[in-house]
């Protein structure tokens, strides 16, 4: 999706040992208490959730999309990525009542959309319980809208394997970053399965999601932009990233909840572009900004953390190393170049 920080982190053959598998619900037993205690945990601590028990229809819908959509992707954008693959992207947003996804795969994208309708009526109902209804509104010059009432942008993806893969497996197709939409619903993936880290670093498997799943991710927009500093949660936007691509092609459909671009949260003035825009704007291909010789500067067991400074990457946690400062805002690293502090001397490396 568009606009995001980007945490560049390399994992050896990205295998994401010893990861564990993503919290989920279950709508067909959903009960609100229950269902909110655990979305909380989730939203908190991993960043994400799923939802399950989507049905039959859904799960048909997404096999065939899975089936179709590598072959309908005539007027998508092409992008190159990190390890050889191309990712091809038609986009739509919820104001644009012209566009149309292509016919070869709207049949299907239409029976998924109404499921996310859904998730998403579900996904407003916990956030509302869980900050209150007032916490998530803004203004957008002088109406106040809900976070029922906010728009959305789809995303339909298909990765495709280039026509020289690389023989490493160390770079994923899809670097680790964080969204700055609210949130994200996206469809799990039978190849190449989404993966994320928690808050403690920590890596979480989406592969075990059947597909009546949806997976919900927290966005920046949520968790650091409408919610004021004495919010009752703090959720955590969960950084996320596709593995190498090792069969001919993945598809997933995505839609992003944004709010409209002139509108602000009711405890400041900072407008959702303004927010939604602090992410380089070449985000949709998120290659390195520093050259690579900062990168050889750094002795064996360290790693390059809050700009030209070398620092050590704390043994048995190299696999998943963050840099952070002492109240974990992210620091500059040759990965990390927006939205970091730049010059903060209790930046470090930490799991």
């Amino acid at each position: 999706m568009k606009m995001f920080q980007v945490f560049f982190l390399l994992f050896p053959l990205l295998g994401w040992a010893g990861s564990v598998p993503l919290p989920a619900i279950d709508i067909t037993n959903f009960k609100l208490d229950k269902s909110l205690d655990i979305f909380i945990e989730a939203i908190e601590n991993v960043g994400g959730i799923a939802f399950t028990g989507l049905g039959g229809e859904y799960s048909d819908a997404l096999a065939s999309l899975r089936r179709n959509a590598p072959s309908c992707t005539d007027d998508f954008h092409e992008m190159s990525l990190e390890d050889g693959s191309v990712r091809l992207t038609f986009g739509k947003d919820s104001t644009d009542a012209e566009k149309e996804f292509p016919n070869c795969i709207r049949r299907d994208v239409d029976v998924i959309t109404n499921t996310f309708d859904s998730v998403d009526s579900l996904v407003t109902k916990l956030l509302t319980n869980a900050l209150g209804k007032e916490t998530l509104a803004v203004m957008n010059n002088t109406n106040k809208l809900y976070l029922e009432e906010f728009p959305f942008r789809s995303h339909l993806h298909v990765y495709k394997t280039g026509d020289s893969m690389p023989s490493s497996l160390l770079r994923p197709s899809y670097p680790f970053h964080t969204d700055n939409g609210l949130y994200l619903l996206v469809t799990p993936a039978v190849t190449q399965p989404l993966v994320m880290t928690t808050r403690q670093g920590h890596h979480v498997s989406t592969g075990h999601l059947q597909s009546d799943s949806v997976i919900f991710i927290v966005g920046g927009g949520l968790s650091s932009w409408i919610l004021p500093a004495l919010a009752p949660l703090a959720p955590f936007a969960a950084p996320h990233a596709v593995p190498t691509l090792s069969f001919p092609s993945r598809t997933v459909l995505a839609r992003m909840k944004i709010a409209p671009l002139s509108s602000t949260p009711l405890h400041t003035q900072t407008t959702f572009e303004s927010h939604f825009s602090s992410s380089q704007e070449a985000s949709l291909c998120p290659l390195s900004t520093w050259a690579a010789a900062h990168r050889s500067m750094c002795a064996e067991g360290e790693a390059m953390c809050w700009m030209d400074t070398c620092l050590p990457v704390p043994e048995g946690c190299t696999a998943s190393p963050v840099c952070v400062n002492d109240v974990l805002e992210p620091c500059c690293t040759p990965d990390v170049t927006d939205d970091c502090v730049a010059h903060d001397e209790s930046c470090n490396w930490t799991c």
